[in-house]
């Protein structure tokens, strides 16, 4: 069944990415700061990888209605997507980043993603899929968003009173774990 390969894939693909994207979103600092062998870097780049993580997660549980949308032959939605995404997008970046420096780059790719969430789909299951958008939505994508974004919230939450750092490193494994 098409429908059920549709929604099983957006939830694999949900479930695996949300808290990835959970643990960069709360833990780039110390993410960053281990890999960079450097504060300094992460520093500097710890709050632009912090706000980009949520729309490269929104981004990615995407791929699968546009493989629908390929499949289908209704590229005219992806083509009118990226048109005016390289309209809106540029003008947004070039505010963001004045105001904001690289964190408002990070700022308008999440407020453009979360709209390309919320409607392109909606589009797409007028065409394509009749009937499952709402559940697309609301029980194949938001609850593991929500889900990671809870527990990590909690983990960092909890891990910034711990004295030692590894603790920190810790509760990020048992972050994906729950």
């Amino acid at each position: 069944n098409l429908v059920l390969t549709y929604r099983v894939t957006s939830r694999t693909l949900a479930f695996f990415i949300s808290p990835i994207s959970g643990a960069l979103m709360f833990f780039s600092y110390p993410l960053l700061a281990l890999w960079l062998h450097s504060t300094r870097a992460a520093q500097v780049a710890f709050v632009p990888l912090s706000i980009l993580a949520f729309p490269n997660m929104l981004n990615a549980v995407m791929q699968i209605p546009l493989a629908l949308q390929i499949a289908s032959g209704l590229t005219k939605i992806g083509v009118w997507t990226n048109t005016i995404g390289v309209v809106l997008l540029l003008p947004m970046m070039w505010a963001g980043i004045s105001v904001f420096g690289l964190a408002g780059a990070g700022l308008m790719w999440a407020i453009f993603n979360l709209f390309y969430y919320l409607f392109i789909p909606w589009i797409l299951h007028q065409r394509v899929m009749l009937g499952q958008h709402h559940l697309w939505i609301w029980v194949d994508t938001i609850p593991f968003f929500l889900l990671a974004l809870i527990v990590f919230a909690a983990f960092a939450w909890l891990s910034f009173s711990w004295d030692n750092e590894w603790k920190v490193f810790l509760s990020i494994p048992l972050g994906g774990i729950v």
